[in-house]
C-alpha cells in the first residue's frame, strides 16, 4: 500500500475576534502553518513510492458559526488550512497523490477543554441563545471511520472536501 498522512492538529481556546493579539501564537500557528510543516515534507516520500494521500483535518466551523460560537480565529485558522489544501491538490495530483480537506462537525471530544472558565461560560451562554436545538454530536468513531473512507479510494481519485456533521436535531445540553 501506498504511504498516507492524516494530518489533525487541533485545540481550541476561547477566541473571539476581539482577542486576535491576545490569543496565544499556538491557536494561529496550530491550524496553519502545522498543516504546511506536516504535508510538505512527506511530499518527496509519497513522491518516491509512486504517490498516496493527504488528508488535512480542518473544522466545520469555519463555515458553520452555529456550531459553536466565540471560536472566530479558529475557523479562520481552519478557512487557511483548507485553503492550502485545495492550492496543494492542485500541485501534486500530477504526482498520483491525493489531497483532501476532512471537515467534521462536532464530535465527542476534549476538544475546548483548554478554554478559559469565562470564554467557556460566554461561549455557552451565546451558544443557547441561539436557539433550544443543535445538529447533535457525533462519535470520535464515526469521524475516523470517514477518515479512513478518505484514505481507501482507488489511484486517481480523492475527495476535494468532506464536510461531515451531525444530523439529528438535539435539546442543547450541558456535558461536564
Amino acid at each position: 500500500p501506498r504511504p498516507h498522512l492524516v494530518n489533525a492538529r487541533s485545540g481550541a481556546i476561547g477566541n473571539r475576534c476581539a482577542h486576535f493579539f491576545q490569543a496565544e501564537d499556538g491557536i494561529r500557528d496550530w491550524s496553519v502553518t502545522g498543516v504546511q510543516t506536516c504535508a510538505l515534507p512527506i511530499l518527496p516520500h509519497l513522491r518516491k513510492n509512486g504517490g498516496g494521500r493527504i488528508v488535512n483535518v480542518t473544522s466545520a466551523t469555519a463555515r458553520h458559526p452555529e456550531e459553536f460560537p466565540h471560536l472566530s480565529i479558529y475557523a479562520a485558522t481552519k478557512a487557511a488550512a483548507e485553503r492550502f489544501t485545495f492550492e496543494l491538490r492542485e500541485e501534486v495530483k500530477g504526482d498520483n497523490i491525493g489531497v483532501t480537506a476532512f471537515s467534521p462537525g462536532t464530535a465527542d471530544t476534549t476538544f475546548g477543554a483548554a478554554a478559559s472558565a469565562e470564554e467557556a461560560e460566554a461561549g455557552f451562554k451565546r451558544w443557547l441563545d441561539m436557539g433550544p436545538n443543535s445538529d447533535g454530536m457525533m462519535k470520535a468513531d464515526t469521524v475516523a471511520e470517514a477518515i479512513v473512507n478518505c484514505l481507501a479510494l482507488p489511484d486517481g481519485t480523492a475527495f476535494d472536501f468532506v464536510e461531515l456533521r451531525p444530523n439529528r436535531p438535539t435539546p442543547k445540553l450541558l456535558r461536564i
